[in-house]
């Protein structure tokens, strides 16, 4: 297996978790079952589950000088994930409280922290420093996207780049317009594809962009290429218990597979296999390893039912 590298940037975030039986009203209280405190941040997920896999993962993201932020960059160095270059800021680590319910949904309440120092050179920088094979910029603001692009494409041409642009799509869906044709991947769920008022189309394709897949939690996901259109069915392994990341997740087995095959369909089937796995586990830190999702692929390959839409 060859070690290809990954550069991800956006959020690192400390993630706590409670886990309720319902919302709380206003000046309503409710009690969790169990809790949980991990480290979280699209990016974040993303680079742990693409270091599990077994590729090199780089994050490019903030975080404080308290001793919150200090037990974060330990925690990553121990999944193998190089923090070693991260911006350092005044105050603490980015925050979410995430309220999940016994069915997988979720509330949450998040502080930007420290991810508010991200700035453009930083990543640009990091990028020339590393030389990765692939960049994903993950649920950054549209505009800054755009921004950051551009300046990659200047400077590193064949670069590849993935975007999962996450909520900020559905908040800018006019801006998310102009960065389709200057990435290679995009990766996002229905709402978020809905935010665009696009038809299911091969005519997304536009300029650089390569592949579109769209993630659709229990019904598996839509993978749109030059190639054809299909929908591949879920992969349920076993009782959902939090499905935070698992987008993400899923975002770094379809690029830790193409990188490999150059095969679209085998990247999406082990998105869905690797999410699916991931959605049975608490936190970021439930992502599969490489040894889980190739043993399912290898039993699966042949009987995720896929369907040809276009």
């Amino acid at each position: 297996m060859s070690r290809f590298t990954h550069l991800s940037t956006g959020r690192l975030n400390l993630d706590i978790i409670l886990y309720v039986d319902r919302l709380p009203g206003v000046e309503d209280r409710v009690f969790g079952r169990d809790s949980f405190i991990s480290i979280g941040g699209s990016a974040t997920n993303y680079a742990i589950a693409v270091s599990k896999l077994g590729h090199n993962a780089v994050l490019a993201a903030c975080t404080g000088v308290d001793p919150f932020s200090r037990v974060l960059v330990e925690m990553l160095a121990s999944v193998g994930v190089d923090a070693s270059r991260l911006c350092r800021s005044g105050g603490g680590p980015g925050t979410v409280v995430v309220l999940s319910l016994p069915d997988g949904k979720y509330a949450m309440a998040s502080y930007t922290g420290a991810n508010k120092a991200l700035s453009i050179d930083y990543i640009v920088e990091l990028v020339s420093y590393e030389n990765p094979d692939i960049v994903h910029v993950a649920g950054l603001d549209p505009e800054f996207t755009v921004s950051l692009i551009d300046k990659l494409s200047e400077t590193h041409k064949q670069l590849i780049i993935s975007y999962d642009p996450g909520r900020k799509a559905v908040d800018k869906p006019d801006k998310l317009t102009q960065i389709i044709p200057k990435i290679n991947h995009l990766l996002l769920n229905e709402r978020e594809f809905k935010a665009l008022n696009m038809p299911l189309s091969k005519t997304l394709l536009r300029g650089r962009l390569e592949a579109i897949a769209i993630k659709m939690g229990g019904r598996g996901a839509t993978l749109v290429t030059s190639r054809d259109i299909i929908r591949i069915e879920a992969y349920r392994p076993g009782k959902v218990v939090d499905t935070v990341g698992a987008g993400d997740v899923f975002d770094a087995a379809f690029n830790t597979y193409f990188l490999e095959t150059n095969d679209y369909h085998e990247a999406v089937r082990a998105g869905v296999v690797a999410a699916g796995i991931k959605v049975t586990r608490h936190g970021s830190l439930g992502a599969p390893s490489r040894l889980e999702v190739d043993l399912i692929l290898g039993k699966l390959r042949f009987t995720l039912k896929t369907e040809k839409i276009g």
